[in-house]
């Protein structure tokens, strides 16, 4: 048999064994789990850190978002149409320099057009064509260039001006003046052609009465803007029947209107012929009367062919 004091001192030294044995693991034990952790930590930055990577590369970049286009069904407000007139007002402006740049370019050639329709007449009575003083040259070469830039760009000027009208036209309306557009153009060409033939006959006339002694002094300035004022008031009076036409489809015009009419018109046409015409002789007016009242005849004939329509 054992003695108890040394069973007592085994089991002390078994309980000092598994002491030191449990120290040891707790130490250990712990050790493990500080690492354990540690890479629970780094895992976690290495994942974060991929998945900001991942966001940036995947993430689409922000486009600027577009303005939507202008509906031109909506309506202008006053303000907009006044920034409207303005705009189109300063590229006519644009369109006139160009062309003003243009005709002081090629200015003999538009005074050989511009002395063209007096030349019979100055070949025939020997007359010259003189200036009043040594500016005037400049200053009528300065004029006459913005006046043929204006009629070089007319189409464009044209163009700006029925832009600005167009969208307050109906659909058909618009149809209507898209056909009238090129008819419009050729008119105002066959006015100033007109102008061209009718000024010969009519300078041919008055200096019949010239005295065999006698010389005209015909003043450049004087005679180039009474043929300018002749033809652009004959290119505009040739669109009549069309603006009659237009205003016929508006319904704002009829035909009975025009005729019940007819005295009143030829009382403003007289008028407008006198004051266009350089002379006081009613035979340069008369001239330039008969064909606006073959157009005032023609525009009651088209405006009864739209009534029909």
């Amino acid at each position: 048999m054992s003695h108890p004091g040394e069973f007592q001192g085994e089991c002390k030294g078994f309980n000092d064994a598994g002491s030191s044995s449990n120290g040891g693991n707790g130490s250990s034990s712990e050790v493990l789990m500080e690492k354990d952790v540690h890479a629970a930590e780094m895992n976690e930055q290495q994942l974060a850190t991929a998945t900001e990577v991942t966001t940036q590369v995947r993430q689409p970049k922000k486009r600027k978002r577009r303005r939507p286009p202008p509906n031109p069904m909506k309506e202008m407000t006053f303000i907009e149409h006044l920034a409207e007139l303005r705009a189109r007002l300063i590229r006519c402006f644009i369109y006139a320099a160009i062309g003003s740049a243009v005709g002081w370019w090629q200015y003999e050639r538009i005074w050989e057009i511009i002395i063209f329709p007096i030349r019979p007449a100055m070949e025939k009575y020997a007359m010259p064509l003189v200036f009043s003083s040594i500016f005037e040259p400049l200053l009528f070469r300065l004029q006459l260039s913005i006046v043929a830039g204006i009629a070089i760009m007319a189409p464009l000027i044209l163009y700006e001006v029925v832009a600005f009208v167009w969208p307050g036209l109906l659909p058909h309306e618009k149809r209507f003046a898209a056909m009238l557009m090129p008819a419009s153009i050729l008119f105002f060409i066959g006015g100033m052609v007109t102008a061209y033939f009718l000024i010969p006959i009519a300078a041919l006339f008055m200096l019949r009465f010239l005295p065999k002694d006698a010389q005209v002094l015909n003043f450049v300035r004087l005679y180039a803007w009474s043929v300018a004022k002749i033809a652009l008031a004959m290119g505009f009076t040739f669109q009549m029947p069309l603006v009659f036409m237009m205003l016929a489809k508006m319904g704002l015009v009829s035909s009975r209107a025009l005729i019940s009419k007819w005295r009143h018109a030829i009382i403003a046409i007289l008028t407008v012929s006198a004051v266009v015409t350089p002379t006081i002789d009613p035979l340069n007016m008369m001239l330039l009367a008969a064909p606006i009242l073959f157009l005032y005849l023609l525009s009651i004939i088209l405006v009864l062919w739209v009534e029909r329509r």
